[in-house]
Protein backbone atom coordinates (compact mmCIF):
# COMPACT_ATOMS: atom_id res chain seq x y z
CA UNK A 1 0.00 0.00 0.00
CA UNK A 2 1.32 3.42 -0.89
CA UNK A 3 0.88 6.11 1.73
CA UNK A 4 -1.76 8.62 0.68
CA UNK A 5 0.05 11.58 2.20
CA UNK A 6 3.37 12.62 3.78
CA UNK A 7 2.13 11.89 7.32
CA UNK A 8 2.06 8.15 6.54
CA UNK A 9 5.59 8.37 5.13
CA UNK A 10 6.79 10.09 8.32
CA UNK A 11 5.11 7.41 10.43
CA UNK A 12 6.76 4.66 8.42
CA UNK A 13 10.19 6.28 8.74
CA UNK A 14 9.72 6.76 12.48
CA UNK A 15 8.86 3.10 12.98
CA UNK A 16 11.46 1.66 10.58
CA UNK A 17 14.29 1.38 13.11
CA UNK A 18 12.02 -0.05 15.80
CA UNK A 19 10.33 -2.55 13.51
CA UNK A 20 13.66 -3.78 12.13
CA UNK A 21 14.79 -4.85 15.59
CA UNK A 22 11.43 -6.45 16.38
CA UNK A 23 10.89 -8.13 13.02
CA UNK A 24 11.10 -11.90 12.84
CA UNK A 25 11.40 -11.87 9.08
CA UNK A 26 9.81 -10.14 6.15
CA UNK A 27 7.42 -12.65 4.66
CA UNK A 28 5.01 -12.11 1.84
CA UNK A 29 1.57 -12.71 3.35
CA UNK A 30 0.78 -15.45 0.83
CA UNK A 31 3.86 -17.52 1.73
CA UNK A 32 2.45 -18.78 5.00
CA UNK A 33 -1.19 -17.79 4.74
CA UNK A 34 -3.81 -20.40 5.44
CA UNK A 35 -7.13 -20.85 3.69
CA UNK A 36 -10.48 -20.60 5.47
CA UNK A 37 -13.18 -23.26 5.11
CA UNK A 38 -14.92 -21.08 2.54
CA UNK A 39 -11.77 -20.95 0.38
CA UNK A 40 -10.81 -17.35 1.18
CA UNK A 41 -7.19 -16.71 2.04
CA UNK A 42 -6.54 -15.80 5.68
CA UNK A 43 -3.79 -13.29 5.13
CA UNK A 44 -2.87 -9.86 6.28
CA UNK A 45 -3.51 -6.91 4.04
CA UNK A 46 -1.75 -3.59 3.78
CA UNK A 47 1.88 -2.96 4.58
CA UNK A 48 3.43 -4.64 7.62
CA UNK A 49 5.29 -2.09 9.75
CA UNK A 50 6.43 -4.30 12.63
CA UNK A 51 6.25 -7.85 13.93
CA UNK A 52 6.71 -8.75 17.59
CA UNK A 53 7.30 -12.44 18.35
CA UNK A 54 5.47 -13.99 21.30
CA UNK A 55 6.83 -17.46 22.08
CA UNK A 56 4.39 -20.20 22.93
CA UNK A 57 4.34 -22.01 26.27
CA UNK A 58 2.45 -25.01 27.55
CA UNK A 59 -0.55 -25.53 25.31
CA UNK A 60 -0.47 -21.92 24.12
CA UNK A 61 0.78 -21.65 20.52
CA UNK A 62 3.48 -19.28 19.33
CA UNK A 63 2.09 -15.87 18.41
CA UNK A 64 3.06 -12.74 16.54
CA UNK A 65 1.71 -9.24 17.07
CA UNK A 66 1.65 -7.67 13.62
CA UNK A 67 1.29 -3.93 13.05
CA UNK A 68 0.13 -2.82 9.62
CA UNK A 69 -0.85 0.32 7.69
CA UNK A 70 -3.85 -0.26 5.46
CA UNK A 71 -6.81 1.31 3.72
CA UNK A 72 -10.41 0.12 3.70
CA UNK A 73 -13.00 1.79 1.46
CA UNK A 74 -10.77 4.86 1.11
CA UNK A 75 -10.09 5.18 4.85
CA UNK A 76 -6.51 4.87 6.11
CA UNK A 77 -5.86 3.11 9.40
CA UNK A 78 -3.23 1.34 11.47
CA UNK A 79 -3.97 -2.18 12.59
CA UNK A 80 -2.50 -4.44 15.25
CA UNK A 81 -3.54 -8.09 15.32
CA UNK A 82 -2.33 -11.22 17.07
CA UNK A 83 -1.57 -14.11 14.73
CA UNK A 84 -1.12 -17.68 16.01
CA UNK A 85 0.83 -20.54 14.51
CA UNK A 86 -1.44 -23.50 13.81
CA UNK A 87 -0.62 -27.19 14.14
CA UNK A 88 0.12 -27.20 10.41
CA UNK A 89 2.83 -24.53 10.86
CA UNK A 90 0.83 -21.80 9.11
CA UNK A 91 -0.06 -18.46 10.67
CA UNK A 92 -3.72 -17.69 11.39
CA UNK A 93 -5.21 -14.32 12.43
CA UNK A 94 -6.83 -14.39 15.85
CA UNK A 95 -9.83 -12.37 16.94
CA UNK A 96 -7.53 -10.22 19.08
CA UNK A 97 -6.84 -7.00 17.24
CA UNK A 98 -7.47 -3.31 16.93
CA UNK A 99 -7.69 -0.74 14.15
CA UNK A 100 -6.85 2.89 14.73
CA UNK A 101 -8.39 5.37 12.33
CA UNK A 102 -6.36 8.20 10.80
CA UNK A 103 -7.96 10.81 13.07
CA UNK A 104 -7.15 8.74 16.18
CA UNK A 105 -3.49 8.00 15.45
CA UNK A 106 -1.80 11.06 17.00
CA UNK A 107 -3.87 10.79 20.18
CA UNK A 108 -3.13 7.05 20.32
CA UNK A 109 0.61 7.72 19.99
CA UNK A 110 0.42 10.22 22.87
CA UNK A 111 -1.39 7.63 24.98
CA UNK A 112 1.26 4.98 24.20
CA UNK A 113 4.06 7.39 25.14
CA UNK A 114 2.24 8.31 28.37
CA UNK A 115 1.76 4.62 29.13
CA UNK A 116 5.46 3.95 28.55
CA UNK A 117 6.31 6.72 31.01
CA UNK A 118 3.91 5.31 33.62
CA UNK A 119 5.53 1.88 33.22
CA UNK A 120 9.04 3.37 33.39
CA UNK A 121 9.92 2.31 29.85
CA UNK A 122 12.39 4.44 27.92
CA UNK A 123 14.27 7.52 28.93
CA UNK A 124 13.13 11.08 29.24
CA UNK A 125 12.67 11.17 25.44
CA UNK A 126 9.93 8.51 25.58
Amino acid sequence: MKPSNPHWQALQEATAAQSTSARTGDREPSQDAATADDGHALRETGQRLATFARPGYGKKPAQELRVTADNFNGNDYLGARVWERGHDGRWYPSRQGISIRRGEILGFIKAIVAGARVLGIGGSDA
